[in-house]
């Protein structure tokens, strides 16, 4: 017991650092896509770190599988390194049995990130995507864009000369064609920016509203303050069609009714089972891991097959998981493979430790290798 002890202990610090290092470093290299949304859309740093915090719990629940293989490569190759295994099969401890720490953590694993897939990261990513939709819709960011002629849909276009510290506009010119019998077009010296009961507002100063009606005639008025309401993005609404990862397994196994729905239907439905069927792969890794690991002799001349093996069997295990999800998207009568290509691996891992456990060859000979 102690011994298992030991060896889980040792899984457990390299999970950790290992989680910890990949989940960084896939954060760091995604959150650089939305540094456009300070750079061009004014978001605050506050802002964008929570914005990004969101993704957190999806890149781990991705990254899971890794930690959970490659900890169990470490720890088992440095026990071997260290002739620790050795020992420990001279006290008659089976393969089975020294496999279980490395079960234990898969297990642990498993449960884990079926905790992250069943709630954190659909949670996360629906904040995620309407926070995200929120900042691009947000025109008073866009206007931080001088210089050039910004849309802002259905007829309205805003020029602005330059920005300067305070959020103040100089030299706007403003196009309205959302009244197509009766386009404005205004101009003003400076704007500002504010948040009114429908939505952003710019407020203009010392400027003048030419309008033309349909019968040719032109109306010019100069005013000394202006307010002119922006129109917001119409996507942005709770009617905004939910992503697969922004769902949860009840909205992905039982679809709505909206066109999108129908049309995404069966693809809804793989993505649900494969969010049921993905938290199996961190234990499936850790079985596969060990089972290869721990089968044979030990010795450095078997070392390095082993090596190629774990990682043949893990990208085949990961691939093949993937496109049992894109075939049952297409093809819902392959559903039950998605499952298949996540616990069969492990089935087989389970089976070939005890098989190895039954026919171990005597230690004394397998020491001669070392």
């Amino acid at each position: 017991m102690s011994l298992r002890r030991y060896i889980f202990r040792q899984l457990i610090i390299a999970t950790l650092l290992v989680a910890i290092i990949f989940t960084c470093m896939v954060w760091l290299n995604q959150s650089v896509r939305f540094v456009d949304l300070i750079v061009n859309r004014g978001l605050s740093y506050t802002d964008f770190l929570s914005l990004v915090t969101l993704l957190l719990p999806t890149f781990i629940y991705v990254v899971l599988p890794i930690p959970a293989f490659v900890a169990v490569v470490y720890v088992y190759n440095k026990l071997e390194s260290d002739h620790e295994l050795v020992v420990m099969r001279s006290a008659g401890l089976s393969a089975l049995t020294l496999a279980r720490p490395a079960l234990a953590l898969g297990l642990v694993l498993s449960i884990a990130s079926f905790a992250l897939s069943l709630y954190l990261v659909p949670a996360s990513y629906r904040n995620f995507k309407d926070m995200q939709q929120l900042a691009r819709s947000n025109y008073a960011a866009v206007l931080v864009s001088a210089g050039v002629f910004n849309n802002m849909g259905d007829g309205l276009t805003v020029f602005v000369r330059e920005r300067n510290g305070g959020g103040v506009l100089q030299g706007l010119l403003i196009h309205d064609q959302r009244d197509a019998d009766a386009p404005v077009t205004i101009m003003a010296e400076q704007g500002t920016i504010i948040q009114g009961p429908n939505g952003p507002r710019i407020v203009l100063i010392n400027g003048n509203r030419q309008t033309a009606n349909p019968s040719g005639e032109f109306s010019l008025l100069y005013f000394d303050r202006y307010a002119i309401d922006l129109q917001t993005i119409r996507e942005f609404s709770g009617d905004r069609w939910r992503e697969p990862r922004e769902r949860f397994l009840g909205e992905l196994l039982a679809p709505g009714s909206s066109d999108n729905d129908r049309y995404f239907h069966s693809k809804l439905i793989a993505h649900g089972h494969g969010r049921l069927a993905g938290p199996l792969l961190p234990l499936t890794f850790a079985i596969v891991a060990a089972a290869i690991l721990l089968s044979g002799e030990f010795g450095r001349r078997r070392r390095a097959w082993r090596f190629w093996v774990l990682a043949a069997v893990a990208i085949a295990i990961e691939a093949l998981h993937l496109w049992s999800v894109n075939l049952a998207g297409r093809l819902p009568l392959f559903v039950p493979l998605i499952y298949a290509s996540a616990l069969l691996p492990a089935v087989a891992g389970v089976a070939w430790l005890a098989l190895g456990t039954r026919r171990s060859r005597p230690v004394v000979a397998a020491s001669h290798g070392v």
